[in-house]
């Protein structure tokens, strides 16, 4: 369900929305068609129990033990990247 097409009514259901959407369509492209910023993430799955050497416990299971591997993310800012449609009620795409 479109949450913008049916926002009247389903913002009498509840007392906070949490919107996910591009912020542009939520205030109905008053300002235009607004460019947004782009992440990308490469993971890596590494055959050691401690990446970082540090007191963080991510590595532990529910029992405080060390896991024999580690899983961690790289994130890398893409720049601003424009929305590949302008039309209202579109699902967001992005250009790289």
């Amino acid at each position: 369900m479109d949450y913008l097409e049916h926002k009247a009514e389903l913002d009498a259901l509840t007392e906070k929305v949490i919107y996910t959407g591009s912020i542009d369509a939520y205030f109905d492209f008053k300002l235009g068609t607004l460019e947004y910023c782009s992440v990308h993430f490469e993971t890596e799955l590494l055959d050691i129990p401690n990446f970082q050497g540090n007191a963080f416990e991510f590595g532990k299971d529910e029992n405080g033990n060390n896991l024999p591997k580690m899983v961690i993310s790289h994130e890398y800012f893409s720049g601003l990247a424009k929305k590949s449609t302008t039309e209202k009620g579109s699902s967001p795409g992005f250009l790289r």
